[in-house]
């Protein structure tokens, strides 16, 4: 009977959690999900890009979703990205306590999800919340204003990022 308990949870473990694999959003699929939204498309000044678009919106909305068939090249794009927000997080930091010189990043206020094939960050800012997703071959960096952080989240989860 503790074999069959102890299976049963292993199975129920296995099937909420999965196996830690995400699918990437097409550039198709991805305009499908922005179709509410003023979107430009951005490839040609990204040469590397397969795909690349961008939307802006209300509350100061920024998202841009790019492709490309060269996986490292999406990873490296990501992690230049999340260096970037950290930077302004810990330059923030800096203006609000200024007797403190360095910071960590646990001193940044931050959620990170990974997976196998992907990667999610989100930073809240003092003003302003990013979101940083690379799944696969595509990654999406967005951010908007703090206040409207939901609804960002929202749209980002409509696509699994």
């Amino acid at each position: 009977m503790k074999y069959l308990k102890a299976l049963i949870l292993i199975l129920v473990v296995f099937i909420t959690c999965g196996c830690g694999k995400r699918t990437s959003v097409s550039p198709q699929d991805f305009l499908n999900k922005a179709k509410d939204y003023n979107y430009t498309d951005v490839k040609n000044s990204i040469d590397f890009a397969d795909a690349a678009y961008k939307i802006e919106g209300d509350n100061n909305l920024s998202v841009l979703y790019i492709k490309c068939s060269n996986k490292n090249t999406i990873k490296r794009m990501y992690y230049d990205e999340t260096n970037n927000v950290t930077k302004k997080a810990a330059a923030e930091l800096a203006l609000e306590d200024k007797s403190k010189t360095e910071f960590s990043l646990d001193d940044i206020e931050k959620s990170i999800t990974k997976g196998d094939n992907y990667t999610i960050a989100g930073y809240d800012l003092k003003s302003t919340y990013y979101r940083l997703s690379w799944i696969d071959d595509t990654v999406i960096i967005a951010s908007i204003d703090i206040k409207h952080k939901s609804d960002l989240v929202n749209f980002m989860k409509s696509m699994n990022y």
